[in-house]
């Protein structure tokens, strides 16, 4: 289940509010944004046993097994990961064709990890 939300923050440079997407138990991958973009900052959670890598792409289509991140991020097993603004700056990192996450068992490549994980993604 995934869930879209505004905020009355604007994100520099793209005219328009930041706006949160949210995916709760039941994915390990989604698109959040099918055109260009910007990430603010997110938070996942990681409830599996093992290691899982939050994955960012900078496609139109969820990730299928062996592609490559734009990003990724190790979320320890039982633990929250986040990053805001201070890692990025107040526009974000961009995204020139879309915005797609995916939570891989695999650091470099994606791998169809976890789907007991939430992700929250503040995006223009």
């Amino acid at each position: 289940m995934s869930q879209h939300f505004q905020s009355q923050y604007m994100s520099i440079g793209a005219g328009s509010s930041w706006r949160l997407y949210t995916s709760f138990n039941g994915a390990n991958s989604g698109l959040i944004k099918a055109t260009q973009g910007a990430v603010s900052s997110t938070f996942c959670d990681n409830r599996a046993a093992t290691n899982h890598y939050f994955q960012l792409f900078d496609q139109l289509v969820l990730p299928t097994n062996g592609q490559i991140p734009m990003l990724s991020f190790t979320v320890e097993p039982d633990a929250g990961f986040s990053l805001d603004q201070t890692i990025w700056g107040q526009e974000g990192h961009g995204f020139e064709s879309g915005l797609v996450w995916g939570m891989s068992s695999t650091n470099g490549v994606y791998t169809a990890g976890t789907t007991d994980c939430t992700v929250h993604v503040w995006y223009w």
